[in-house]
């Protein structure tokens, strides 16, 4: 609990940016008299130039022991973006961009350090708002806060500004040791001075024991500041609820129906809008009225969704949007209908805004009475921003540079009755001033006697001036109260006939819708039946193809079965002719060993003839020689 009021020291370092903001102003009178209305100038009061970038990136610890201070940040956000808003020459308005991270959720990836990128830098702040709303603790385990990587990663991911003068500075909070974690935060704030950002710290807790944890050496490393937070002040505390909330609440009501979504986005975007206004209304009306009034400032302008501000902006023409993406009001109508349209919802607003604007005065008038700032917080906090602001000429881009317009806050500024100069200075005065004097006592006497005059002419003056703020005041309500009459008859009677051509635009809108709609399903169910036509001869052909197919898978099986068979006939044909070749074969060699066992025999038959030749050769020489030796037996 001893965190509550970390809001206070953000709030000083969010009036930094506020004062950074001066550093471009316009030295023209004639800029300075479209500002305050003047008739020989086009411009509305409201409308401003915007020229400069104010880029803020929120790294706020969402560890479970910051659950207070995120609650805090929530219910004062609003606040933040008016005072930024407020404090800059009313002619001059930055554009002004806000990233957030939190770090130290145990709910995050490790392998991201615990930190997570919300929201990049943006200029639509009701998403910042929204973002900032869901924020969360986790109350089961306590997280790893390291402020360092946070620092780092924000450094290198966001789209930083080059622009020489705009304003670009960190604002980290939380309650660990600003050196845990692997990145060395002296280097990381090393790489954020050289792209020119400044880095200022929060530490929630006691101011010594922040010094201690190198929460003071990051702010000065960072060319920032380093404040502490250690008192508990109840969130209900911050605002003094007064009898002119209710009605600021009732012109941002109406307010938010002189915006004209368009676009694919349009819709959703208006709808966050209103979400916001419900998420403010939740800490009371108060810090709603202030979230209106935020609305009401020129810096508020959402390009990206209405229509009205973007073709302000110039950042789209008319005549470049798609029917389609057109407001439901304007479709259907003329180029000149259209345009009339136009200027009767920006006329609408301009009237609403400045309405609110004078409630505002008439509250901040109400708050003072009672000695409280100009949102209801009592003058505390704003003794220590105002300490803590650095002169603009500080900032880069400002130094050397003159001014020549009067600053809006300067010339608005309530008078502030003079203050008693105090009795020792005013001795010293009398001294110079009368050399004869020089009794102490007499001096004391008259410089007590002059302290008493001036303070009985203050109180004369200041109550002569209360009396005549409250006759102006009187008069001012009165007057009003008249055209307000006025104005709510004439109004009245507007709204009817708006209301009466609305119903006629409806009407005939939802006549075109239902004959549109009607068409569509006429042809959608022409489509149909001719998407079913199709699907059925798709089937048949499917349905022919695939008979085709069968009998043709059937021809081929028969084909390969006569093919079969008729390889099966040759292959027996085949055998057969085998067979019989075989047979013819044997047969061949049976007649062959036939003929060889034939002519064996004949050889043996020709060996035996030859054989017995022989004998009876060999017989016949025998019985010769037998004759011859018979023969020569007788000769002798």
């Amino acid at each position: 609990m001893f965190m509550r009021n970390l809001i206070l020291p953000i709030f000083c370092i969010l009036f930094t940016a506020v004062t950074g903001c001066n550093s471009i102003r316009y030295s023209s009178h004639d800029q300075y008299a479209a500002y305050r209305g003047d008739s020989r100038n086009e411009m509305s009061p409201i409308q401003t130039n915007q020229s400069g970038k104010v880029q803020i990136a929120l790294i706020l610890d969402t560890s479970w022991s910051m659950e207070t201070v995120l609650e805090y940040t929530k219910g004062t956000f609003w606040i933040f973006v008016d005072e930024i808003l407020r404090q800059n020459d009313q002619y001059y308005t930055p554009e002004l961009e806000f990233a957030l991270y939190e770090y130290g959720n145990p709910t995050l990836k490790r392998k991201t350090q615990f930190i997570r990128q919300v929201v990049p830098f943006t200029s639509d702040l009701d998403k910042i708002s929204e973002e900032l709303y869901y924020l969360s603790v986790n109350h089961s385990i306590r997280g790893k806060s390291f402020s360092g990587a946070a620092l780092l990663r924000a450094t290198d991911e966001l789209n930083w500004s080059e622009k020489p003068g705009d304003q670009k500075m960190m604002i980290i909070a939380g309650n660990e040791n600003f050196r845990k974690g692997p990145v060395d935060y002296q280097r990381a704030i090393a790489l954020a001075r050289r792209k020119g950002i400044i880095v200022n710290t929060v530490f929630a807790g006691d101011y010594r024991k922040g010094i201690q944890l190198w929460w003071q050496d990051a702010a000065f490393l960072g060319n920032g500041m380093y404040r502490n937070v250690e008192t508990s002040i109840p969130l209900e505390k911050y605002y003094y609820p007064t009898v002119f909330d209710a009605q600021i609440c009732y012109f941002n009501t109406q307010l938010n129906y002189t915006y004209l979504p368009y676009g694919s986005q349009g819709n959703y975007s208006w709808n966050r809008c209103l979400e916001q206004d419900k998420f403010a209304l939740r800490f009371g009306e108060a810090y709603e009225s202030i979230r209106a009034l935020a609305k009401c400032r020129p810096g508020y302008r959402v390009p990206g969704w209405d229509l009205i501000d973007a073709i302000d902006t110039r950042q789209i023409k008319l005549e470049e949007i798609a029917e389609a993406d057109l407001p439901e009001v304007l479709k259907n109508i003329s180029r000149e209908e259209q345009l009339a349209y136009l200027e009767r919802m920006r006329k609408s607003r301009d009237e609403i805004k400045l309405r609110i604007l004078g409630l505002q005065v008439q509250k901040e008038a109400e708050i003072r009475k009672q000695g409280r700032g100009i949102y209801g917080i009592t003058e505390i906090p704003f003794q220590a921003v105002v300490k803590n602001i650095r002169p603009a000429e500080t900032f880069p881009g400002t130094k050397g540079k003159q001014f020549d317009s009067p600053s809006p806050r300067e010339i608005n500024r309530p008078e502030i009755p003079q203050q008693p100069i105090p009795p020792a200075i005013r001795q010293q005065e009398i001294r110079e001033q009368s050399p004869q004097i020089q009794s102490e006592t007499e001096v004391r006497l008259q410089v007590e006697n002059q302290s008493r005059e001036q303070e009985i002419m203050q109180r004369a003056d200041l109550e002569k001036r209360q009396q005549e703020a409250r006759d102006r005041a009187a008069q001012i309500q009165r007057e009003a109260e008249v055209r307000r009459q006025a104005e709510i008859q004439s109004d009245e009677q507007q709204e009817a006939r708006q209301r009466a051509e609305q119903a006629q635009r409806e009407q005939e809108a939802r006549q075109r819708t239902e004959q549109a709609q009607r068409e569509q399903e006429a042809r959608q169910r022409t489509e149909q039946a001719q998407r079913e036509q199709e699907a059925r001869q798709r089937t048949e052909q499917a349905q022919r193809e695939q008979e085709a197919r069968q009998r043709a898978e059937q021809a081929q099986r028969e084909q390969e079965a006569r093919q079969r068979a008729e390889q099966a006939q040759r292959e027996q044909e085949a055998r057969q002719r085998a067979e019989q070749a075989q047979r013819e074969q044997e047969a061949r060699q049976r007649a062959e060993q036939a003929q060889r066992e034939q002519e064996a025999r004949q050889r043996a038959e020709q060996a035996q003839r030859e054989q017995e030749a022989a004998r009876q050769r060999a017989e016949q020489a025998r019985q010769m020689q037998i004759q011859n030796n018979n023969t020569g037996i007788k000769i002798e």
